[in-house]
């Protein structure tokens, strides 16, 4: 399977808000090659960083009982046309 930056497009336009994490296991690649295309896209302006959760998913935003940190949550922003997304990661 070939997967090029418009993979992390479709998948962020098509599923929403999502995380490093889970962009990179949808697209079975590094978490860091996923971090860099979405530096790429940030740097045109069509990915925004959107106030997350944590890992599972929650918007707990300060528990920390699952010892991890925040993940940042990226979105793609609205374009050519497109409907606004929710800006609620969670869905």
């Amino acid at each position: 399977m070939q997967v090029s930056l418009f993979s992390v497009r479709d998948q962020l336009r098509r599923s929403g808000p999502s995380t490093i994490p889970a962009l990179s296991a949808r697209l079975h690649l590094a978490p860091g090659v996923v971090e860099g295309m979405l530096e790429h896209w940030m740097r045109r302006g069509l990915v925004e960083v959107v106030d997350g959760g944590c890992h599972t998913g929650g918007l707990c935003k300060t528990c920390g009982a699952c010892g991890q940190s925040r993940l940042q949550w990226y979105r793609w922003r609205v374009t050519d046309g497109m409907a606004e997304q929710a800006t609620n990661p969670s869905g």
